[in-house]
């Protein structure tokens, strides 16, 4: 089962065939888009911290503040 958090407006998950993608549904999961481009790691997890998502990745934990939309390197 991909990894997915519920935003309220939108669901984002790791794209169930390849885990270098993120997925999202704006209905309820019934269908699902590409939320953001082939990466060079793959994501393991997906974690809502209210104020910034976290992706734990092959490469380290990277931070995203706007919903998915872009990522970047979360520093310890």
């Amino acid at each position: 089962m991909p990894k997915m958090i519920d935003l309220g407006d939108m669901i984002i998950r790791i794209a169930s065939k390849d885990s270098h993608r993120l997925e999202r549904s704006i209905n309820g999961g019934r269908t699902w888009l590409p939320h953001w481009d082939r990466q060079l790691f793959e994501f393991r997890d997906l974690m809502d911290r209210g104020d910034e998502l976290l992706a734990e990745t092959s490469k380290g934990l990277y931070r995203s503040v706007n919903k998915g939309q872009s990522w970047s390197i979360r520093s310890r």
